[in-house]
């Protein structure tokens, strides 16, 4: 098994029986897997708002807040606006 630590290039080799052979590895930055909100179900009354955080979690098991720089929709905007 190969894993990414850094990105960057590298050249990995295996040895067997006094032979060998390699492959060189290109690691990439890390990309998002998946976006969550927070809160995650929202009841809003009627004339409130209330705020949402959007946050994107990568590849390499880090987290951010994306909050700002997400997008936001709604299916129902004559029930519900959303915005950053």
């Amino acid at each position: 098994t190969a894993r990414g630590l850094a990105v960057g290039q590298s050249q990995v080799t295996a040895t067997f029986e006094g032979k060998s052979g390699s492959v060189n590895a290109s690691v990439t930055p890390a990309v998002i897997t998946s976006l969550s909100l927070d809160p995650a179900v929202s009841s809003v009354p009627h004339g409130m708002s209330t705020g949402l955080t959007v946050t994107a979690t990568y590849s390499d098991g880090t987290t951010r807040d994306v909050t700002s720089e997400a997008s936001f929709s709604s299916n129902a905007p004559a029930t519900a606006t959303v915005s950053n």
